[in-house]
């Protein structure tokens, strides 16, 4: 169901995609909205994302800013070791021209 809400949210509006896209890595799983599973197999991520180094870059669907721990904005994640824990799998990209969100 989260998968659902953070997709249907991104797909809204800019806006809101590009709140939804700044991620703030916490170190507790319960301060955590989605918790997220890096793979590297990319046929098996919800999201192909390209990490960005500054907040305004994550104006597109797929591009992922991860704020600092002190950083106000963001929507709190946790990154999991356990794939069958995560509301979301990530595979991140280098290319640009691979960005994907799947539905």
């Amino acid at each position: 169901m989260k998968k659902l809400v953070l997709l249907t949210a991104i797909t809204m509006a800019p806006l809101y995609q590009v709140v939804a896209q700044v991620w703030k890595p916490v170190s507790n799983l319960y301060q955590a909205k989605y918790v997220v599973y890096i793979t590297n197999n990319r046929k098996e991520a919800d999201i192909i994302g390209y990490q960005v180094d500054v907040e305004y870059k994550a104006s597109k669907a797929g591009y992922i800013y991860l704020a600092p721990i002190w950083y106000s904005k963001g929507t709190p994640v946790y990154f999991t070791k356990d794939s069958t824990a995560a509301d979301l799998k990530l595979y991140w990209t280098k290319d640009q021209s691979e960005v994907l969100w799947k539905h």
